[in-house]
Parts: structure tokens; C-alpha cells; sequence
């Protein structure tokens, strides 16, 4: 399971994006904001879930960029 744990963060965060979108343009700032720190947290924590396990992949190299320039 552990193998596969920061990919599956990475994934959460990338589907994060569109539904902060939404929270932004419906006015929900608050709300918003608690996601996009959630995602900022998570993003630290992929990463040292990937390289304190080793369980580093070719598919996280390319997905965890992927969700944090969707959430830019």
C-alpha cells in the first residue's frame, strides 16, 4: 500500500484544483483557502513519503508536477 500512497496524494491534489476553482468563483474564499493549504501540505508530504521509502515511480515524476501547476 505504502508503494503506492504518494501517487494516490498526488492524484487527490490534482482533483483538488477544479474543486477549489469552483469554491473561488462561488465565493466560498474560506473554504477555498482551507483546500489549497490541505494541497500545499500534501504536496510535502508525497514527497517525503516517496523519497523516505524510496518508492519514488516514473508516473509520480510526471503527476506531482502535473497537480501543482494545475493548482497554480
Amino acid at each position: 500500500m505504502i508503494r503506492h500512497l504518494p501517487n494516490l496524494i498526488s492524484a487527490l491534489r490534482l482533483l483538488a484544483a477544479p474543486f477549489a476553482a469552483w469554491l473561488i468563483l462561488e465565493g466560498h474564499d474560506i473554504a477555498a483557502l482551507l483546500i489549497f493549504a490541505a494541497a500545499g501540505a500534501s504536496d510535502g508530504l508525497d514527497g517525503f513519503i516517496a523519497r523516505r521509502w524510496g518508492v519514488t515511480s516514473a508516473f509520480g515524476a510526471w503527476l506531482d508536477p502535473i497537480a501543482d501547476k494545475l493548482l497554480m
